[in-house]
């Protein structure tokens, strides 16, 4: 790569830039470019190789036989630059830079927010933007450095570190309580209004599971509402609307105010486990890697 001049190897980032992302139009977006820009220095590249890189209709943009060795070359040995780069950086200068990190408003609000300034502080030529969403992104297209998920991870391209397990409470205001009763056993649930949580990854109720024995049996609930984002299950149960299961931390200061009441104390409900996701390298940038130091300290934690 030595002999490559700046213009040509700007060339091959932006056709692996592409071939990753299968569109010439994210390709520009997430560089910065106007999409023609793209899809010349492709052309030109095609035109020195004299080779088609890529089998291009109005709807989708795939690599030829040709292309894909191209790209498995050229993203590796990227990749050797990248890396030869953090090592000779890391420990000489001061991280800085944009950190996009992707999160659930839950633990926005609750977790990362009252902790970031101490990260800030200590980092401040960092910014860090915090994209607060309940759907699950794709970090190469939307240019995310972490993502912060709950739950099953089916993401086999990228590497997943485990933060904390948050335990799961069932709540209910007490003014629902005296107009509803309080619920003993898991059977009882059933009289009641109960607020569910919509999976974030499925879009379908999660599912409220309880250890009876070794073994978790699931409730069989129903409701007049379901919701994406934990906090607005919160505020739902404050308005007396019903019964919620739902990560501690979200209602913690609610169960101490006396504003909400646990349910079931006798029976156990499985932990959440947190987990941090980053993009396959066999070096993390520097900023990434303090990130994910700064999020394993965490500190509230219910471990498994």
């Amino acid at each position: 790569m030595a002999n490559l001049s700046t213009q040509r190897l700007s060339t091959i980032e932006i056709f692996c830039k592409a071939a990753e992302l299968g569109s010439f139009a994210r390709t520009a977006e997430v560089l910065g470019l106007n999409p023609s820009a793209v899809s010349k220095a492709v052309s030109r590249l095609e035109q020195r190789l004299a080779v088609k890189l890529f089998h291009r209709t109005t709807r989708s943009l795939r690599l030829t036989e040709e292309g894909s060795l191209y790209f498995e070359r050229c993203h590796q040995a990227l990749g050797d630059i990248s890396e030869v780069e953090a090592l000779i950086t890391r420990g000489t200068r001061h991280p800085q830079g944009r950190l996009r990190v992707s999160l659930p408003g839950a633990y926005s609000v609750h977790v990362l927010a009252p902790r970031l300034p101490d990260f800030l502080a200590q980092y401040p030529d960092i910014q860090v933007e915090l994209l607060v969403s309940e759907r699950f992104v794709d970090l190469v297209e939307e240019n995310i450095d972490v993502a912060i998920r709950f739950g099953d991870l089916s993401d086999s391209n990228l590497r997943v570190q485990p933060l904390q397990a948050y335990r799961l409470v069932t709540v209910a205001s007490p003014q629902y309580l005296q107009q509803r009763g309080t619920p003993q056993t898991i059977a009882d649930l059933q009289a009641h209004n109960c607020i569910q949580l919509l999976s974030a990854r499925t879009g379908q109720p999660m599912k409220w599971l309880y250890r009876t024995g070794k073994d978790f049996s699931e409730a069989n609930v129903q409701g007049s509402s379901m919701v994406t984002g934990a906090d607005t299950a919160r505020v739902l149960t404050l308005e007396g609307l019903g019964i919620t299961l739902i990560i501690e931390f979200v209602v913690r200061a609610d169960i101490q105010a006396g504003r909400l009441q646990p349910l079931l104390p006798d029976l156990e409900s499985p932990v959440r486990q947190a987990f941090a996701l980053y993009k396959q390298r066999r070096h993390r940038s520097q900023k990434v890697q303090l990130f994910l130091d700064f999020l394993a300290l965490g500190g509230d934690s219910q471990k498994t």
